[in-house]
């Protein structure tokens, strides 16, 4: 919730790799490279929250 609208983020591959296009074309960076580094990100972020949860559930 942000200011009391929900947001969603669209995480499908064609999203992602639609976003990597523009982010690629604007830092004229190679879109495969852009791409990897969300695919990295994501996977990080989904990563500690894991952990953060298998924590918490560990507690109770």
């Amino acid at each position: 919730m942000w200011r009391g609208e929900k947001y969603r983020v669209e995480c499908t591959p064609s999203h992602l790799l639609s976003l990597a296009t523009k982010i690629a074309e604007a830092e004229a960076t190679p879109y495969l490279e852009v791409y990897k580094q969300i695919i990295i990100s994501i996977e990080a972020e989904y990563s500690g929250t894991r952990h953060i949860v298998a924590a918490l559930l560990a507690e109770k």
